[in-house]
């Protein structure tokens, strides 16, 4: 469920931002609860890339905003959460 969703993700991105998704997804596995600033030197990424990537996980479906606040969001991998969470 949660492969087949990022795979059909992957497929309508731009080489170059699939590489960047493709980076965060394999940190998320290890992190499911994450904010801007948590990726950006782990993933060699620029601030601006971390939210327009972070920005279109959200939109997505793959990350959700769980804070509510303007400034040092926090989000989670919520599908895979879900996942071991129903067990």
């Amino acid at each position: 469920m949660v492969k087949s969703a990022i795979n059909n993700f992957y497929w309508n991105l731009p080489s170059k931002k699939a590489h960047n998704a493709s980076k965060l997804i394999e940190y998320l596995y290890q992190k499911l609860i994450i904010s801007i600033s948590d990726i950006i030197e782990p993933l060699e990424m620029s601030k601006p890339t971390a939210n327009s990537l972070v920005k279109e996980f959200e939109s997505r479906g793959i990350l959700k905003e769980v804070t509510g606040y303007q400034k040092n969001k926090l989000f989670v991998f919520e599908k895979y959460l879900d996942i071991y969470s129903q067990n």
